[in-house]
């Protein structure tokens, strides 16, 4: 119900917003006698005016119980805190954050049981994670899919450790490998 109501107000704060607007043009284009610094003044204000109301209304049309959803190309992902300026395709949008959360939950487990002070530490983990994601043919097929997409610099982005950086080097680099032939578009 407070969804809907969020909804009639953004709609009606849009519709407002517009007629203000079309009244100051109205006000503009009648009033010939005004000094050209307020008619300069009145362009930038029915420009905000304007924005304002495609906001409201952009807002009235938001789905508000997607997970993740993209307002202006800028991915947004409840579940993870993601605001990047990606153009991802909707489709892929929970697919990558589903195979994020998956990579941050190993990654983090396997940080807390191994030390990652050193390079070569780092480089075990890492190593392992791999060997993680190859041995679990769900994650697997769901990080080969995310590759497909192009949505990589996305995944990046959701996944928080220090990590990330080397694990998805690695990642990508099976688009080199035979083994991995069908990851290629």
């Amino acid at each position: 119900m407070r969804k809907r109501q969020d909804k009639y107000y953004s709609f009606l704060i849009g519709s407002w917003l517009s007629g203000v607007a079309v009244f100051l043009i109205f006000l503009l284009v009648v009033k010939s006698e005004v000094s050209v610094g307020i008619q300069q003044a009145l362009i930038v204000i029915i420009g905000l005016m304007i924005l304002g109301a495609l906001n409201a209304f952009g807002s009235g049309l938001e789905d508000t119980d997607a997970e993740s959803f993209i307002l202006n190309k800028t991915l947004v992902d409840r579940s993870l805190n993601i605001q990047q300026d990606y153009p991802v395709k909707r489709q892929n949008l929970a697919e990558v954050a589903e195979t994020a959360e998956e990579i941050q939950q190993l990654l983090d487990q396997l940080s807390q049981t191994n030390p990652t002070t050193t390079t070569r530490e780092k480089m075990t983990v890492v190593a392992e994670a791999v060997d993680q994601i190859e041995n679990n043919l769900t994650l697997k097929e769901k990080v080969i899919n995310v590759l497909k997409a192009g949505e990589v610099e996305v995944l990046k982005e959701a996944i928080d450790n220090p990590l990330t950086s080397i694990l998805m080097a690695t990642i990508e680099g099976w688009r080199e490998s035979d083994e991995y032939i069908g990851i290629r578009d």
